[in-house]
């Protein structure tokens, strides 16, 4: 991607396009570093770990873009039955993100008690709390733990492994 964010420059692209491609450059080059630590034996454990993880994970990340939609989409239906100077969602993919951000922890509760709803609002906002935050957030815990397990009991033969 470097020789094209190259080529690009020399051209002289307009910088507001051409900064994107180089953050996400960046951030690949930096990705790539995980390759190289695979070399020590300290830190071959580790990446071991980290692509494990990442290979154990794509079923529950799944089950959590499931819970992030419906749960969005419910706020936004209950956004929506407000008047339009007190929704507190704008769109879908706003709705979706405000779901996401419930899941991570950060709450924006202030236009609840002017909604037309409220106590049904609050239902679903506890409810998406459960289920996002504390239940599918401690399964990952647990998947994590057993990809962690799993990677620990074969260490000393990965270290060969990932050293070829």
């Amino acid at each position: 991607m470097t020789p094209l964010i190259i080529i690009l420059d020399i051209f002289k692209v307009n910088e507001r396009t051409l900064r994107p491609l180089i953050a996400i450059d960046i951030l690949i080059t930096y990705l790539r570093f995980f390759y190289f630590l695979r070399i020590f034996d300290n830190s071959s454990h580790l990446v071991r770990i980290i692509v494990e993880i990442s290979s154990d994970i794509k079923y529950f990340l799944a089950v959590l873009w499931i819970g992030v939609v419906g749960f969005g989409v419910s706020f936004f239906v209950l956004s929506n039955n407000n008047d339009d100077d007190k929704q507190f969602i704008d769109g879908f993919l706003e709705s979706i993100l405000y779901s996401y951000r419930i899941t991570i922890g950060d709450f924006a509760l202030d236009d609840y008690p002017s909604s037309t709803n409220p106590a049904f609002l609050w239902v679903i906002f506890i409810l998406a709390t459960l289920f996002s935050m504390i239940i599918l957030l401690n399964m990952l815990v647990a998947i994590m733990g057993d990809s962690f397990n799993r990677v620990t009991e074969c260490q000393d033969s990965q270290k060969v492994r990932e050293h070829l």
